[in-house]
């Protein structure tokens, strides 16, 4: 069985504690959909959180996986974090997510193919969509690959991750990455820029539209059956500000590669 996060042990040398408790499975989550690596074998997947039932401590998250010739049986588990952890709410509260929204991966042991995915936690078959998706490469140096989001819905699917320096380092500023499957950019878009200037520019040899009137530049365009959205963000404080320009917008649009 593969999973997406170990657990620290609760004990150290000599530790007579007690056996950790059997993971439950996560109640306050279901899987919104499964997003498929080339390699037919990564999975990405989507928790959807319900909100009356937050993440928090001192629980970890993970995928477990149960597989057989014609399903892929998935389900959300919890493990209880000991008490010898750090307190509650430091560097515990979602532990093996990638993202605010939940985004697990775990690997099969041979690749999906045909099989069908069912959600154990919630009940019911979830959409998988294989897809590439594309990052910087290579990332401007110093730079770090953060939180990352997916969710999928009737017909579509939207994976975001951001790009930015280290964020120990320098105030926050960066790069957004937006993919949505299924929707035609401008639909999905023009609710987002509204009344801004938009210029006709050309990106990795297609037709965009740019904006740098949205807090920062942005970019948009078609390629193929997805809409790709850039948005470079900045931060300011007492000593100036740092932000990504239109100019470097454009450079890491070219950048993009599968991941």
């Amino acid at each position: 069985m593969a999973s997406s996060v170990a657990t620290a042990d609760a004990g150290g040398a000599g530790s007579t504690s007690a056996p950790a408790p059997i993971p439950q499975p996560a109640e306050r989550f279901a899987i919104a959909g499964v997003l498929v690596e080339s390699d037919d074998v990564l999975l990405r997947v989507a928790a959807q959180m319900r909100t009356d039932l937050p993440c928090t401590a001192p629980f970890a998250y993970r995928v477990s996986v149960a597989e057989s010739d014609r399903e892929v049986r998935l389900a959300i588990l919890a493990d209880f974090v000991p008490a010898t952890a750090p307190p509650s709410g430091v560097g515990i509260a979602c532990t093996g997510f990638t993202g605010p929204a939940g985004v697990l991966e775990v690997e099969l042991a041979a690749p999906l193919a045909e099989r069908q995915l069912v959600d154990d936690t919630a009940g019911g078959l979830r959409p998988v969509w294989r897809r590439e998706v594309l990052e910087p490469s290579p990332l401007p140096q110093g730079w770090v690959a953060g939180e990352e989001i997916f969710t999928s819905a009737a017909g579509s699917a939207t994976w975001w991750r951001r790009f930015q320096p280290d964020p120990l380092t320098v105030m926050v500023y960066g790069l957004d990455v937006w993919m949505t499957w299924g929707a035609d950019c401008q639909a999905v878009f023009q609710p987002l820029i509204g009344a801004a200037e938009v210029t006709a520019v050309e990106v990795r040899g297609l037709p965009a539209k740019r904006t740098d009137q949205i807090g920062g530049p942005m970019l948009f365009w078609q390629e193929g059956d997805v809409c790709v959205h850039l948005w470079g963000s900045g931060s300011c404080n007492s000593t100036g500000c740092l932000a990504i320009d239109s100019d470097q917008l454009a450079a890491l649009a070219e950048s993009l590669r599968p991941l």
